[in-house]
């Protein structure tokens, strides 16, 4: 039984739950030029501008030959074919009714200027805000070409490892945006350094995570550690701290400290408790709730399988995993939640 699950949760095109898994699959299948699997880097004009872009959703291969196959094959290995609703998808349904239809926290001017948005995954909230605000030009990046082919004119979006150094033009957008990044970088500080200096003054940077452990309203905001569901979470959390890609970020508040350190100020700091069933009696929060319960759902088995990856359980630990937290997921009698954790700072005029 658990030889068939694996089996089956490892079938090539099987949807990664989320950006965040992009990340421990890099680190746990290296990507060199010696496998032929080489992600091809943007390079970019002495104007600061990519010169390898993915326009309308299509990768352009004026600009590099060597953008083949193999990038297809990591889309199809790792994050794409998604024959259902994807974590993707529910995930920013979710987070923007939790935000009360708001693309972005931060009091950013939307007359004109550039937005990039790291991690895009499939582009939604990058297409969104292009759709909205017209007058920016809004750039998606991430490791793998997985958004639509019909995209907003102004918005583009472009294969990029944002842990490599950036070359954008400095001082360039007026919002740098992160979300759901936990798992998939091994330094945030480099990374709020970077996007520090990519910003224009007075433009921002926001990032937003899901921050677990799971808590019980109903039992003093506490679950013991060894609920199914925080079994699941403490994998994860382990296969992180492990692998170097952490999840630790939300915690202790190291997002706020992290940021401020590069130099943003105005920091601002925000939480949301998320639910995980329609218990709530706000009728906003009851849709959160349920769709809160389908992206952890669909989440679990790639999640716990990029946890055995690193930590080597073997199938039937992983199995028992996962079926534990889904029966705890549809089971459970108290009224579960985990929050949500957002912070934006500024970047100021005279930066040091």
């Amino acid at each position: 039984m658990a030889g068939n699950f694996m089996e089956k949760a490892r079938q090539p095109g099987r949807c990664v739950a989320s950006r965040m898994l992009c990340g421990l699959w890099r680190c746990l299948r290296p990507i060199t030029p010696a496998s032929g699997t080489a992600l091809v880097e943007k390079s970019f004009s002495d104007d600061g501008e990519s010169e390898m872009e993915v326009e309308y959703g299509y990768i352009s291969t004026e600009s590099t030959d060597s953008l083949t196959d193999s990038i297809l094959d990591q889309r199809n290995a790792l994050c794409s074919n998604y024959q259902r609703e994807d974590v993707y998808e529910i995930s920013h349904h979710m987070i923007t009714l939790l935000e009360n239809g708001k693309l972005f926290q931060a009091p950013i001017k939307t007359g004109t200027g550039r937005i990039l948005d790291i991690g895009t995954g499939t582009g939604l909230w990058a297409i969104d805000v292009a759709d909205f605000y017209p007058s920016l030009e809004v750039i998606g990046t991430d490791l793998i070409p997985l958004q639509p082919a019909s995209v907003p004119p102004n918005s583009k979006f472009v294969i990029d490892d944002a842990e490599n150094l950036w070359t954008y033009q400095r001082d360039g957008f007026e919002l740098v945006h992160l979300r759901n990044l936990a798992g998939s970088i091994r330094s945030f500080e480099n990374l709020y350094k970077q996007a520090f200096q990519a910003i224009a003054p007075d433009g921002w940077v926001e990032h937003f995570e899901l921050d677990f452990p799971i808590r019980s309203a109903t039992n003093n905001d506490s679950l013991p550690e060894c609920h199914p569901l925080n079994a699941w979470v403490n994998a994860l959390v382990q296969a992180g701290d492990q692998s170097g890609l952490t999840f630790r970020i939300t915690q202790d508040g190291r997002m706020r400290e992290q940021i401020q350190k590069a130099g943003f100020v105005d920091v601002v700091e925000k939480t949301w408790k998320v639910p995980i069933g329609d218990w709530p009696t706000d009728p906003t929060l009851k849709q959160v709730g349920r769709y809160s319960v389908e992206f952890l759902s669909q989440s679990m088995v790639d999640m716990a399988l990029c946890a055995d990856e690193v930590l080597g359980w073997g199938g039937a630990k992983t199995q028992t995993l996962v079926q534990n937290a889904r029966s705890a997921l549809k089971n459970e009698p108290s009224r579960l939640y985990y929050t949500a954790l957002c912070v934006y700072g500024r970047k100021p005029v005279r930066a040091a």
